[in-house]
């Protein structure tokens, strides 16, 4: 039947689109990496862990996550090219990406895209690894921010301005307050979920009928796998690197965040969107 005829053409294109933003991430993320100083080895399997990590493959059924989180480590390199260089085309195009990101269907990974990229900014121009005076990269973080931010903005206006207008209806929308705020900390990571760092499924798998975790599968998933989870505690421990220190403190506010601390209250009351 051509009902039938349209969706299989349908699931072909989601697929294609899968494997192209899993390829472009991870090229993204091979580029990156090398560009912040790691050989190809670490460069390679950096790409691979980014690639194929718990979360993008529980979520690539819903491929706006995907396609929203892919263009993040092109972001940054685009970021750290114009703080090298000091080169505003390096500053339009990182906002060009930014405003694909924007694009691409998700609000809230582009909420945690951008984010990331303005706590990058942020510690680039403070770090000093550079070699320029703090006078030099705080032109260049103001170079990269404002352009970044104007042509990202530029270009996702077209959907951007549509979505403020709808925030004040959606089912998300949340009225500020003590009750919305415990509401919104029910949905935390619980503490035991964090074995699912090791473990693939450590409470089942959906598709095999033997999930008994809370919520939805997709919500928790995590997997990194133990090899990947030692050379990253090793990298965090013993590499005495601006870059070293950020992701340190990333992953630190990230963690707290997702099991609920009190971290959130913040972060929920101030953070726009």
């Amino acid at each position: 039947p051509e009902c039938f005829r349209m969706s299989s053409s349908a699931a072909r294109a989601f697929a294609w689109s899968a494997w192209l933003h899993l390829a472009l991430t991870g090229w993204f993320a091979y580029l990156l990496l090398r560009r912040l100083g790691a050989p190809r080895s670490g460069a390679l399997a950096g790409a691979i862990v980014w690639q194929g990590n718990g979360f993008f493959i529980a979520w690539i059924h819903l491929p706006t996550v995907l396609c929203t989180a892919a263009w993040l480590p092109l972001i940054l390199l685009l970021c750290e090219r114009t703080f090298l260089r000091g080169q505003s085309r390096r500053a339009v195009a990182a906002g060009a990406a930014l405003g694909i990101c924007a694009l691409a269907g998700h609000p809230q990974i582009f909420l945690y895209v951008a984010l990331l990229t303005a706590g990058y900014l942020i510690a680039r121009g403070l770090s000093r690894d550079l070699g320029l005076s703090l006078r030099q990269r705080l032109q260049r973080l103001a170079l990269a921010a404002s352009l970044s931010a104007a042509t990202g903005i530029g270009i996702a206006a077209v959907q951007l301005l549509p979505t403020m207008a709808l925030l004040r209806i959606a089912h998300r929308t949340f009225q500020p307050g003590p009750d919305s705020y415990q509401a919104y900390l029910s949905h935390a990571l619980p503490g035991l979920n964090l074995t699912g760092l090791i473990v693939p499924h450590p409470f089942g798998h959906p598709a095999l009928g033997s999930y008994i975790g809370r919520d939805n599968y997709a919500e928790f998933a995590l997997f990194l796998g133990p090899l990947a989870l030692a050379l990253a505690l090793w990298a965090a421990l013993t590499v005495r690197t601006w870059l070293a220190r950020f992701l340190g403190i990333t992953v630190l506010v990230t963690f707290l965040l997702a099991l609920g601390t009190p971290l959130n209250w913040p972060f929920y009351h101030w953070v726009p969107g």
